[in-house]
């Protein structure tokens, strides 16, 4: 794969490392390049703004014209959240009984590099109690700061449609995000990002609270402020890298492991490294840390000990990569995600435990409603009471579903599901699955394929059994066959609540790119 890489990702990926490592940069490896090709790579690895530093003497006359305009595009982005990342902290400073941690973005780059401008960042990330959000949020709506939801982005602000909401809104029920919170400044909006989890690696309200409690302050011009402390702001890094290589679908990013290796460099004498161990395994983050400083130590060198990586448990990663760091910098987008789709796959394939459900041969099963199967599908507004019964027959699966507390004119706003994982490593959709929706012109229940081609709606039949009404879904074995792993099918009831305007929340498979929340909630038809 690197033979056949450009001359300028390899120049990247060196000067990068020689960065990490604190060596010297000669002019003399850039003679030929194109720096153009220099700056996307930059830009694609979120590594920028260092590079800039570092590089802006070596740069050629022809191309410094574009790398001083990016500096200076990002550097008045990085004013404006500085400005709003005062105001919150002066805000927020006025309520003491409400914790908080500044994570990522400006605060990394001031503790890193001791400068605010070194990394990239696009928004405010804050990390609050649960049980605070509510009052964060009536607080700095006080103060000019607002939720919205929009069109054609239902989160933010861009051209078009919005409409200003005096509440937030999950991205999804059980997103790390609170909500978002947006001012306008001089480049634009700027988002505050209100966090309740550590993404979903850490979702446990009890260890936010204490991490919540392990915090330094930092110092930038106003105000002081907290962060985690040293062994925390670790972990977090840590796990920054981990969740973005695992669920984000991107190439690998380097700024990750960069961070990392400079981070535990600079603070090399003050890490406490029994401690981190210690709470790492105490929050059953261990697999975190494997995989991000054991990729920190191939692509820098061996920055971490061996027997210290080896210490951190659990140690059973949910990944199964095919591939080294190294060798994942030189995969295009599309061998990447066949990747993300493999390791993706190996996750179902090796899970354990999930519920298994052996099809009915009997055509006529479906009549008798106590050998129906039981299902719960909680929502934010009440649990979805749902009774099915599976039958196969020859090649195609039967499902019949009856809901006993709702009525079927519910999902004129609110579609049922049926998803299925997708096993095919050539398609990079995770799941795939059958929505249904009530008509209400029509009267009638309507299904549609959702697996990436133009399917027509078609009615799904409605039959009474008992006085209930059960709904008749035929799935050809051939439409769901990307969902066949060993003779077995990994399924799970899903439904789409609509929220607000076009907002709508999943429920319940976790949040909809995280196919291990899916994985774990989700049951087994075996075929055979």
């Amino acid at each position: 794969m690197q033979g056949s890489a450009s001359h300028e990702l390899n120049l990247f990926i060196e000067v990068v490392r020689k960065i990490g490592n604190h060596e010297t940069i000669k002019a003399a490896l850039f003679e030929n390049s194109n720096w153009a090709k220099i700056l996307e790579y930059a830009k694609q690895h979120k590594v920028f703004p260092i590079l800039y530093s570092y590089l802006k003497g070596f740069i050629s006359i022809d191309a410094r014209q574009d790398w001083d305009d990016a500096f200076y595009k990002h550097k008045s982005s990085i004013n404006d959240q500085l400005e709003v990342l005062e105001e919150v902290v002066g805000i927020l400073s006025k309520h003491p009984n409400i914790p908080f941690l500044a994570m990522k973005g400006i605060t990394l780059s001031k503790l890193i590099y001791e400068d605010i401008y070194m990394r990239n960042s696009n928004d405010i990330d804050l990390l609050f109690r649960e049980c605070d959000l509510n009052k964060v949020f009536d607080i700095l709506s006080d103060h000019g700061y607002f939720s919205v939801v929009g069109d054609p982005y239902p989160y933010g602000l861009e051209e078009g449609k919005a409409l200003r909401l005096p509440y937030p809104i999950f991205k999804q029920n059980d997103h790390h995000e609170y909500g978002e919170m947006w001012k306008k400044k001089s480049t634009g909006f700027i988002a505050v990002e209100l966090q309740r989890y550590i993404h979903s690696t850490i979702k446990d309200l009890n260890i936010i609270d204490r991490i919540l409690e392990y915090n330094q302050l930092i110092q930038l011009k106003k105000n002081a402020y907290p962060t985690f402390d040293l062994s925390h702001t670790l972990m977090i890094l840590c796990e920054n890298a981990y969740f973005d290589l695992t669920y984000s679908r991107r190439p690998i990013t380097l700024r990750h492991y960069l961070d990392i290796a400079l981070f535990i460099k600079k603070f090399k004498t003050s890490l406490d490294w029994e401690s981190i161990t210690s709470l790492v395994n105490d929050y059953g983050i261990g697999f975190v840390m494997i995989q991000s400083l054991n990729y920190v130590n191939e692509f820098f060198g061996n920055i971490v000990a061996k027997d210290t990586i080896n210490s951190f448990m659990p140690k059973n990663t949910i990944n199964k990569w095919r591939h080294s760091l190294f060798e994942m910098l030189y995969l295009s987008h599309q061998e990447f995600k066949k990747e993300f789709m493999y390791n993706k796959i190996s996750y179902f394939q090796n899970k354990e435990d999930l519920p298994e459900i052996t099809p009915h041969k009997d055509l006529t099963a479906y009549k008798d409603l106590n050998s129906y199967l039981q299902s719960t599908l909680s929502t934010d507004k009440f649990d979805l009471n749902i009774r099915y019964l599976i039958i196969n027959k020859d090649e195609e699966i039967n499902f019949y579903i009856y809901f006993e507390n709702i009525a079927l004119q519910y999902f004129h706003d609110n579609p049922f599901l049926i998803a299925f994982l997708n096993s095919n490593e050539e398609d990079e959709r995770l799941i795939l699955s059958l929505d249904m929706g009530w008509d209400r012109e029509n009267n009638k229940l309507w299904g549609k394929w959702n697996d990436g081609e133009q399917s027509k709606e078609w009615e799904i039949p409605v039959i009474e059994i008992d006085d209930h009404k059960v709904i008749k879904v035929v799935l050809p074995l051939s439409k769901i066959n990307n969902s066949l792993v060993n003779d077995k099918i990994y399924f799970k009831y899903s439904i789409w609540v609509k929220q607000i305007y076009n907002i709508h929340h999943f429920y319940d498979v976790g949040i909809w790119e995280n196919y291990t929340d899916f994985v774990d909630r989700c049951s087994i038809i075996r075929l055979s």
